[in-house]
């Protein structure tokens, strides 16, 4: 207990610990603060991709030229990347 001193969010020892428990309790609540601010960046990439899926698909069978299986292949890749970063954004943000 002689040692022991709290900074309100944490407990150091008084002669070499302080300073190192106030920077990672500064580090933790820059980052919760970040986390707070970009709650809609989930949605920003697969947006994106899920678009040039939309493309690449509309080209592909607008178009019917020989680009068009290319085309086509790489839309539904574009989508299956939109869903799939989706999920994943979604299971990191807890939602």
């Amino acid at each position: 207990m002689d040692c022991a001193a709290d900074l309100g969010h944490g407990l150091a020892c008084k002669t070499s610990h302080i300073e190192a428990v106030e920077n990672l309790n500064a580090l933790i609540s820059r980052n919760v603060r970040i986390g707070n601010i970009n709650t809609r960046g989930k949605f920003i990439m697969p947006l994106f991709y899920g678009f040039m899926g939309a493309v690449f698909l509309l080209s592909g069978v607008i178009t019917g030229t020989r680009a068009s299986p290319f085309s086509i292949v790489m839309g539904a890749g574009f989508i299956v990347f939109a869903l799939v970063t989706l999920a994943i954004g979604r299971k990191a943000w807890g939602k």
